[in-house]
């Protein structure tokens, strides 16, 4: 066979496997004005190497030459090892890498052109005396490719798929690889098609059957650099394709498989010497016919390995293949596809894309596909997601007869980016929260200086009156809504503030226990309330005040749920959160105590469940409802290292399940009872008041100076540094407010500290910014007193600190 023939042979080849992923596009060519393109050259005959002039040579070569010299580019080549050239064009040192195939992975470091300048596949050669021929073959072997190559990848796929043992050899260059092979450091090589087939007689090497891995080779620049250089090749490349005599198919031809030597065939001597006899005539022809026959019998030896070349990258791609007919239904599928679609061949050659996909227009018989996100259905029901490359497949007229079509499993990313996207989505959520939780903590400490000079002041005319005077009711009136707005100040409190002043450990049915009883007072009679306590449930180390307050207000909003009446049970139990729970609730693994709240109501609708813990989300009628409730108790668990766990349907009732971590060996401690309220006694001493809220400052003065105190004031923390430090030896007591402008609490109490270390600080303040509070306690503050408060507890107060060393 001549030499043009076997080229266009090959040529024919390459082109069929072209068609799976190549896309046409018209795009006229552009001048450009001289640009400088720096190209990676790496060793990888014939595609790209240094030829023995030391020029840069090869297929990719001759096509950026040509497309550079239309283009009017300067191209200057880099020498490189090929991860060398990989990280170069990465950071920008290379402006275009060739023959780089394209993967998944290197799409996220790389941008590469739309239409792929070739295909290859994968193929292991090895030496006559191996004995290998098949992918069993290779278990127990070692195998030499270079380093770092899409080929690497492939093969682990591919081995650990079957179970077998394959020790890679790296290789700096697939020269190299076949020079390991030649002198026995390994068993075999990997390499692409183009350098293995034109070299391996060279090395004394053969070709072995197995071939996988169909790759799209292409060019490559950096993420998100030179798009322009990618848009001219695409140009180029969309109308070579089309031009039977481009510089492209030129290019291709001059590069493919080395051709082995050829020797003078005999025949021509004997058909010379054979001229003037007869018989010598006979026998030349008796020659010829037989030498016909030879070729046929080598054609049809040649066809015979296409066939198992195709069946090879057929069978043992990755990749899932699929061969359809004209109306879109199943001819053949590769071992892939078969695995992804989960049906044998039998079944699947019955059915048509109609019946796999989501969308039964998903794929068509003349249409071009380049990397399609398509949802199919598996033989068991799953939803799979895959990228669909497709070509038409077209009869001697150019009739379209059928498709040929590649599809990759990215179900998995799928979920990753899914699961991305519900974190990101956690994070607003979690930062909205914190945002809402500063602007009710800034309004409850106003509120709260607001609240609590009213009171006082109603608190200190109550006891000038009498109960028979006209004004004892209409004080009463004003005390009582003072008391009413501190419940909803204390409320926003909750949910703004997550330290925690008063921990204790407690048993959590103590806990459920106090709210019962809360509840007999306030849930409608038509609603019982039933405890049941388990002995699983371990002590925890809570704030038990706030814990209360949190249980509480998911019973409330369970009471509301059953406006007909019904059961609300609570109960206690313990368990244990592993790992992956906790993870994904954000808490730490161990054993937790439950406390469930569940009613009997009209349930939740499974569409609002995500917005049952925002602040001020609430399906009740409006009045009926502040919707701070069940935001207040998230806040308050969350604090406490737990989470709250809902479960609800509509119509069947709704239960609440409130995590809290359980204590290892922890000594109980039953909540003491309050104190009774102390005898009536006179104050001495000095007090300094710290707060930059007139009005409140006026109403504690009055109200200490009536119990026996001396009273100083400071409206800023810069003022009452000054006076403390000229007067601290007078100073008894300090009431130091939090949120101060300028200087605030946690810096005046640092201040007062550093100029009497035996300076007594009792905090009072409507709110403290989280921590600070805690922390000022922890640093010697005497106590913690919440804005707004009874006039006799923050008297109480101030004498207890005073008496500790003085007698009064």
């Amino acid at each position: 066979m001549k030499k043009e023939s076997r080229a266009a042979f090959v040529i024919c080849a390459t082109l069929a496997m072209l068609a799976c992923v190549a896309t046409v596009a018209l795009a006229p060519s552009r001048a450009f004005a001289e640009k400088i393109v720096r190209v990676g050259i790496y060793e990888n005959k014939p595609k790209v190497f240094t030829g023995e002039d030391g020029k840069p040579a090869g297929f990719f070569v001759d096509l950026v030459e040509e497309i550079g010299k239309r283009e009017g580019w300067t191209i200057k080549y880099e020498h490189c090892e090929w991860a060398d050239c990989l990280r170069r064009v990465e950071d920008g040192r290379i402006d275009l890498m060739p023959d780089v195939a394209y993967s998944i992975e290197r799409d996220e470091r790389f941008d590469f052109h739309k239409k792929p300048v070739a295909e290859s596949w994968s193929r292991v050669y090895t030496s006559p005396s191996k004995a290998i021929a098949i992918m069993s073959d290779l278990n127990g072997r070692k195998v030499a490719l270079l380093e770092d190559s899409i080929q690497q990848k492939a093969l682990e796929q591919m081995v650990g798929r079957f179970g077998y043992h394959v020790e890679v050899v790296p290789a700096r260059s697939m020269e190299e690889a076949f020079r390991m092979v030649a002198d026995g450091r390994a068993d075999a090589a990997l390499t692409n098609r183009f350098f293995g087939d034109y070299f391996y007689r060279e090395y004394g090497l053969v070709k072995t059957t197995i071939i996988f891995d169909v790759v799209a080779l292409h060019f490559a620049t950096g993420q998100g650099r030179n798009a322009d250089i990618l848009e001219t090749i695409d140009n180029w490349l969309g109308r070579w394709f089309r031009e039977p005599d481009s510089p492209y198919y030129r290019a291709l031809a001059g590069w493919m498989e080395k051709p082995a030597e050829k020797t003078l065939p005999a025949y021509a001597i004997y058909a010379a010497i054979a001229a003037g006899a007869v018989i010598l005539f006979a026998a030349a022809v008796i020659f010829f016919l037989r030498r016909q026959i030879a070729v046929q019998k080598r054609l049809q030896a040649e066809l015979r390995v296409s066939r198992e070349k195709y069946k090879g990258i057929f069978d043992e791609s990755v990749a899932a293949i699929f061969v359809f007919d004209a109306g879109n239904r199943f001819i053949d599928a590769n071992r892939a596809g078969l695995d992804l679609l989960g049906y044998p061949i039998e079944e699947l050659s019955l059915m048509s894309m109609a019946d796999v996909a989501e969308e039964p227009s998903a794929l068509h018989a003349g249409e071009r596909i380049r990397n399609r996100p398509l949802a199919l259905k598996r033989k068991s029901g799953e939803t799979i997601f895959v990228l669909c490359n497709a070509s038409p497949i077209t009869d001697s007229s150019g009739s379209v007869i059928g498709a040929l079509s590649a599809m990759m499993d990215v179900s998995e990313l799928k979920k990753m980016k899914e699961e991305k996207q519900r974190i990101e989505q956690q994070l607003l959520q979690s930062q909205k929260m914190e945002a809402i939780g500063r602007l009710a903590g800034g309004v409850a400490h106003d509120f709260n200086n607001i609240v609590a000079t009213i009171s006082g002041t109603a608190e200190m005319l109550l006891k000038s009156a009498t109960p028979d005077s006209p004004e004892w009711e209409k004080l009463k009136r004003i005390h009582k809504s003072c008391m009413r707005a501190k419940e909803l100040s204390m409320k926003l409190l909750a949910f703004a503030r997550k330290e925690k002043l008063n921990v204790r450990t407690a048993r959590p049915e103590e806990i459920v226990n106090e709210v019962a009883d809360m509840l007999e007072s306030v849930a409608p009679s038509k609603i019982s309330v039933v405890v049941e306590a388990d002995e699983t449930a371990k002590i925890v180390n809570v704030d038990a005040n706030q814990i209360v307050q949190a249980v509480l207000n998911i019973c409330l909003n369970g009471c509301d749920a059953m406006p007909d009446g019904g059961k609300l049970a609570l109960k206690t139990r313990g368990t244990l959160i592993d790992e992956e729970t906790a993870s994904a609730r954000g808490v730490a693994a161990g054993e937790f105590s439950v406390i469930s709240v569940k009613d009997s109501g009209e349930g939740i609708d499974e569409s609002i469940l995500d917005r049952l813990f925002e602040p001020f989300f609430t399906t009740k009628e409006r009045g009926k409802g502040s919707g701070l409730g069940l935001s207040v108790a998230h806040g308050i668990v969350v604090a406490h290292g737990g989470f709250i766990d809902v479960r609800a349907r509509k119509g069947e009732g709704a239960e609440f399940c409130v995590y809290l971590p359980a204590v290892d060996n922890a000594k109980y401690e039953s909540q003491e009872k309050e104190p009774a309220e102390p005898a009536q006694r006179n104050a001495c001493g000095t007090a300094l008041i710290i707060d930059d809220d007139k009005e409140y400052v006026q109403m504690i003065s009055e109200a200490l100076e009536f119990s026996g105190f001396n009273v100083a004031t400071a409206l800023s923390g810069a003022e009452a540094v000054d006076f403390f430090r000229n007067n601290f030896r007078l100073i008894d007591i300090v009431l130091l407010d939090m949120l101060l402008p300028e200087m605030g609490g946690k810096e005046i109490f640092a201040a007062l500290k550093e100029i009497d270390p035996d300076a007594k600080i009792v905090i009072c303040s409507g709110y403290s910014v989280e921590g600070d509070a805690s922390e000022m306690l922890n640093n010697g503050a005497l106590d913690y007193v919440q804005k707004p408060f009874d006039i006799a507890k923050i008297v109480s107060v101030a004498m207890d600190a005073i008496a500790r060393t003085q007698a009064c």
